[in-house]
């Protein structure tokens, strides 16, 4: 340290200036020169090498997030493939049972002769045509199922009935359930 002249006794730092054909003063300027580039670029090499881990790390983020993607849309492709295989499975298989059902329907067509069903009947299986006295006439008309239910109710009496009773027998009225008693 030096001291200035004036009196308060500053202090003045030494600075490694080289003075005219001071080599060693030279040389250690040249090394501590060469040390602040060296640290220089040690540190330019760090900065580099981060920003390469950054682009590397988000890079392989983005491959993650496309693969994650593609495997996504991979499983929807297969389940959407699978769903028109049993479709098609299942079309196939209607169609089977209609022309087995068109198979059917012409056998029994064939089949349903009254002149064939009256021949076997008689034939095979002696069956005979009824005799006048076996046959009753029964006449039927048809009924309203509306006026069915009021006279089945009205022949039961409603006093005998409880005031809930009375309100499910018209609950059961309304929808139109009988009860067969």
């Amino acid at each position: 340290m030096r001291y200035s002249k004036d009196s308060t006794a500053e202090v003045i730092r030494d600075y490694p200036y080289a003075e005219p054909g001071d080599a060693v003063v030279r040389r250690n300027t040249k090394e501590k020169v060469e040390r602040v580039e060296q640290k220089t670029t040690a540190l330019y090499e760090i900065t580099v090498k981060r920003q390469n881990k950054k682009v590397k790390q988000s890079l392989i983020c983005c491959i993650a997030l496309v693969f994650v993607l593609a495997s996504i849309l991979l499983c929807r492709y297969a389940s959407i493939y699978e769903m028109n295989y049993r479709t098609a499975q299942l079309n196939s298989e209607i169609e089977a049972v209609n022309i087995e059902n068109n198979r059917l329907e012409a056998v029994i067509s064939s089949e349903s002769n009254v002149i064939d069903i009256d021949s076997v009947a008689q034939n095979e299986l002696g069956l005979q045509k009824p005799q006048p006295y076996q046959t009753v006439e029964i006449n039927v008309e048809p009924v309203d199922e509306y006026k069915l239910n009021s006279s089945v109710q009205s022949g039961s009496s409603t006093e005998d009935l409880t005031w809930y009773e009375d309100v499910v027998q018209k609950v059961k009225d309304f929808f139109g359930f009988v009860d067969y008693k």
